[in-house]
């Protein structure tokens, strides 16, 4: 039976996982589940042509190469290789574990998948002088899985489809990426606009981009941040206690922010890095829950960050004055891959000790650990190995983790000298009330007059987390402006927009105006649209489109309805009350 929560495959008798040790139902076994995925369609572009050129045989082992490359990397990125349809390939993310990353797993194995495949077509050139390409369409959004337990994971719904059809759309070599898939990885990769998918069956046409690239993964908290620091001066004022205190002490010391995501882990961590630029060196690393050699990639993105892409000699010059200097510049290099000697663990903590020690002696040294709830055991030693043992430097070591690190590392938690843990709750009431007046839109409805509105809506979404009270705070969807409308206008949308946010299951739900609503609205002159796509859009006042960046923060279209007004009474225009009356929203949940 596998486990839904860590993916892991146990027997079929078991009733808890041996890996992460959540229940297991057997009823949640053999039920369909609906949840959101994304979605790999892959195929072989002039594949009868190939199979032209080449006997049965022959093109049964080029194929054979091709299908075990790509789902070896589809795999190594946590996606499920579905079926294999003649020379096509479909890959789920979010099946049977689903990740909150799964659409960029999805897009990095997609590129990866090109750059196995230039190496796969290098031999075949070599022994059948044939080359593949292929087409690629990738594409995010709800399905329905059926049991995992038995093996039978086929995924149905509408984005299996739309993913087919970006496939059949994209040129030879080329990955099309569906609308949601853009939004949820417009941070983290490089596209551009493609023609828009006419798609049989569909009323639109479906918007596609291009995948041209990967960028860098930065961490979040390093990353530009528009929302304002608001409800954790307390928190900051810890942790910056703790340098003060490792610099006065020449000591090493552990603070860890814990909280689940988007309750302000990174937004606390830029804070108190940017209050110490000028007092100590700062020093980032992020563990990833994917790939193959991550157990020390935190560790290898500090090493590099210092050292650069070839670290050896400069480790060597560092440590050269060190005793047994040079036995740690190697290990270090040996642990990274930058050298194939690796040494054994214990080793590999020392050397990173003596770096670290080394780098401090100059100035007080800050590592920023990001995520170490996905560390590997081996990470982790060598942390508290760092902390028991280093003395001589003011070392802080950072660490930045969601309750899951407890689950594994229980002695985490329990209390010891020179630690730190903070962890980090959502917001009261008065502080979503600063969140939402300061926010990245505080030219337009800071000097607004509607304290009672203000209070009302913070009421209504608090207690609840940053992250999502600024992306559901948004102002109301629109697709045309004729003129952008004063504050009182503004704030009047805002109010609309927020009305309806309640509490469900710890988040928010929101009623969203509906399209008969919004076509008033346009022949009033406030907005327009021209496809239910467009009405999980968000307007931002300085002219640019934005949208939401997780399926759960989107406004997605459902069969549930909501009888509330999209727009009070109280802010609508008089006009529009007629027209308002009766009408439905619809209601998108975190």
């Amino acid at each position: 039976m596998i486990c839904s929560s860590c993916g892991r495959d146990n027997d079929r008798d078991a009733r808890f996982c041996d890996a992460c040790g959540a229940r297991l139902d057997a009823q949640l076994g053999t039920a369909e589940t609906r949840r959101v995925v994304t979605i790999v369609f892959t195929d072989v572009a002039g594949s009868t042509a190939l199979g032209n050129r080449l006997d049965p045989e022959s093109l049964r082992r080029v194929m054979w190469r091709y299908f075990d490359t790509m789902q070896g990397t589809l795999e190594r990125y946590g996606g499920t290789v579905e079926k294999f349809i003649g020379d096509a390939i479909v890959a789920v993310f979010g099946v049977p574990a689903v990740h909150e990353d799964d659409a960029i797993r999805a897009v990095r194995a997609a590129f990866e998948m090109g750059e196995a495949l230039e190496r796969v077509n290098k031999d075949l050139a070599r022994e059948y002088g044939v080359r593949i390409i292929t087409r690629t369409g990738i594409n995010t959004g709800e399905v329905i899985v059926g049991d995992t337990a038995t093996d039978q994971k086929l995924a149905t719904g509408d984005a299996v489809n739309v993913a087919a059809r970006l496939e059949q759309a994209a040129h030879p070599g080329e990955v099309l990426l569906g609308e949601a898939t853009y939004r949820l990885v417009e941070d983290a990769a490089v596209v551009e606009a493609a023609p828009p998918v006419e798609a049989k069956g569909k009323s639109f046409p479906v918007a596609a981009w291009r995948l041209v690239g990967l960028r860098p993964d930065v961490p979040a908290f390093a990353r530009a941040i528009a929302t304002p620091f608001v409800g954790r001066d307390r928190e900051l004022d810890e942790i910056r206690g703790a340098f003060d205190t490792t610099v006065r002490e020449s000591s090493c010391s552990l603070a860890t922010i814990v909280g689940p995501p988007g309750i302000g882990k990174s937004r606390l961590a830029r804070e108190l890095v940017h209050s110490l630029e000028k007092d100590a060196r700062v020093v980032v690393g992020r563990c990833l829950a994917y790939g193959e050699g991550i157990t020390y990639l935190p560790l290898a993105d500090v090493v590099r960050e210092i050292a650069g892409a070839d670290p050896e000699p400069t480790l060597a010059e560092l440590l050269a004055n060190v005793e047994r200097g040079p036995i740690a510049a190697r290990r270090i290099a040996g642990a990274i891959g930058a050298r194939e000697e690796p040494g054994s663990p214990e080793e590999t903590a020392w050397a990173f000790r003596r770096l670290f020690e080394t780098l401090a002696a100059s100035r007080p040294l800050v590592i920023v650990v990001d995520d170490i709830h996905w560390a590997e055991p081996t990470l982790l030693d060598l942390l508290e190995y760092v902390l028991a043992f280093s003395s001589g430097a003011p070392i802080l070591l950072l660490c930045l983790a969601r309750p899951d690190l407890f689950d594994a590392r229980p002695s985490w938690a329990a209390p010891r000298p020179r630690a730190t843990l903070v962890s980090l709750s959502p917001l009261s009431s008065d502080e979503s009330e600063d969140l939402i007046r300061t926010w990245s839109w505080d030219s337009v409805i800071a000097s607004s007059t509607q304290p009672r509105a203000t209070r009302s809506l913070s009421s209504r979404c608090s207690p609840c987390s940053p992250t999502t009270l600024t992306r559901q705070t948004r102002p109301c969807p629109r697709r045309f402006t004729r003129c952008w409308p004063p504050a009182s206008t503004a704030w009047s949308q805002l109010s609309a927009r927020c009305c309806n946010v309640r509490r469900w299951r710890g988040g928010c739900s929101i009623a969203a105006p509906s399209r008969s609503s919004c076509r008033h609205l346009a022949r009033t002159g406030w907005a327009a649209f021209s496809s239910p796509s467009l009405e999980r859009s968000f307007f931002d006042p300085t002219g640019r489109s934005s949208r939401a960046t997780t399926p759960s923060a989107s406004t997605t279209c459902s069969s549930e309805t909501s009888r509330t007004h999209p727009f009070p009474r109280s802010s609508a225009p008089r006009s529009m009350h007629g027209s308002l009356r009766g009408s439905k929203g619809t209601r998108a949940r975190t």
